[in-house]
């Protein structure tokens, strides 16, 4: 699901949340995108978070929280458990900016 509250009232986004919570005990597994906290962190037992095309996090929303998260969104990068960086996010560009592109 991408986004699928964006366009919902509260009452509305509140039963479509409620209806994916039922999908896994039925075993459908449900990806679901958002940039709603609240919603992953009581929807989703995992929180991928990608920044600019590559994985910055993968980790359980039972180890993490909504700060660290928000954390990573910012600064592209998670945190190992010694406090040094990941190497998940190159930040360096080699993509020649040029108006070729346009």
């Amino acid at each position: 699901m991408d986004e699928p509250t964006a366009s919902l009232g509260v009452k509305q986004a509140s039963r479509l949340l409620e209806m994916a919570k039922e999908l896994p005990k039925r075993g459908i597994s449900v990806i679901y995108i958002s940039h709603r906290m609240l919603d992953i962190f009581s929807l989703c037992d995992r929180v991928i978070v990608l920044k600019t095309g590559e994985k910055a996090a993968d980790v359980r929303t039972d180890e993490t929280s909504i700060d660290e998260i928000v954390k990573i969104m910012m600064i592209g990068k998670q945190q190992n458990n010694a406090g040094g960086d990941q190497d998940s996010v190159n930040f360096i560009s080699s993509r020649k900016n040029d108006d070729s592109d346009i």
